[in-house]
């Protein structure tokens, strides 16, 4: 080998250096890939990990309809949409939806076309209580009516996420955007569902840019869009979009703690 090496050294000017230089860019790749590996496999767990809270979440919201329908069993109908809509507004989607489900009769085409934006917030509600299956079964009964809507194809996409069925999620969220092109959260959502099936996927980040864009105070485009900075370790850029949130929002207590965390990495 040595032999081998002296006869280069010879016949090719700086064969040294280009050895050196070769090994250098083979360790190099060697690097990059090992670590794109790490940083595919670390969104795959956290995937994961979402999923699995997510059923657990499923469960506690159950646990939670069956009380509140318990204690709402005497309301009127006037009393159970004022209801409904006090705990959509305080955020506690599972106590909400058995309030939903005495005023609104899914069976009814009529109370359908009279009451879209209910039954779409009793999905929605569905959905934030991570129950996706009913959630789906109630919005294809809405799509008999009111025909494929972007807002049900983006709540459809949203629940088959929830499902990790994000293939079909990016289907819907972008058959969505196709007909409505200005909506904020559906290219936030489009840019998460690829992000469980292509974690390094450049369209990711562009969609979370055009989200916040079309919407700069949408707090939960903006709120998605950090965690995503944050998970590629892009801890500065995650900072800015966690302060915007708190000019919209100055007690935001998602943004604020994942601030306080994002400081401590950084030794800040």
């Amino acid at each position: 080998m040595n032999k081998l090496l002296e006869k280069l050294k010879e016949k090719v000017p700086g064969v040294k250096y280009i050895l050196i230089s070769m090994a250098v860019c083979t360790a190099i790749w060697a690097i990059i890939l090992t670590k794109t590996y790490l940083e595919v496999a670390k969104m795959r767990k956290l995937a994961i990990a979402e999923m699995e809270q997510a059923k657990l979440n499923e469960e506690e919201s159950l646990k939670a309809e069956r009380l509140a329908a318990a204690d709402g069993a005497k309301f009127d109908l006037k009393t159970h949409e004022m209801m409904a809509m006090y705990f959509l507004d305080k955020k506690q989607y599972a106590q909400a939806i058995p309030h939903f489900k005495r005023f609104l009769n899914i069976e009814d085409e009529q109370s359908v076309l009279d009451n879209p934006s209910n039954f779409m917030l009793l999905a929605d509600a569905y959905i934030k209580s991570r129950r996706a299956r009913e959630a789906l079964s109630l919005l294809a009964q809405i799509k008999k009516v009111l025909g494929s809507d972007p807002a049900i194809l983006l709540k459809e996409g949203e629940a088959y996420m929830i499902l990790g069925e994000n293939e079909k999620a990016i289907e819907l969220i972008r058959s969505s955007i196709k007909a409505d092109s200005t909506n904020s959260t559906a290219f936030s959502q489009l840019a998460r569902a690829i992000s469980y099936v292509d974690p390094l996927s450049t369209e990711i980040e562009k969609f979370f840019a055009k989200s916040v864009e079309l919407e700069p105070r949408n707090i939960e485009s903006r709120y998605q869009f950090g965690v995503y900075l944050e998970k590629n370790a892009r801890y500065n850029d995650a900072i800015r979009e966690f302060k915007n949130i708190l000019e919209v929002e100055p007690f935001n207590t998602l943004a604020l703690g994942r601030l306080g965390m994002l400081y401590f990495y950084i030794g800040d």
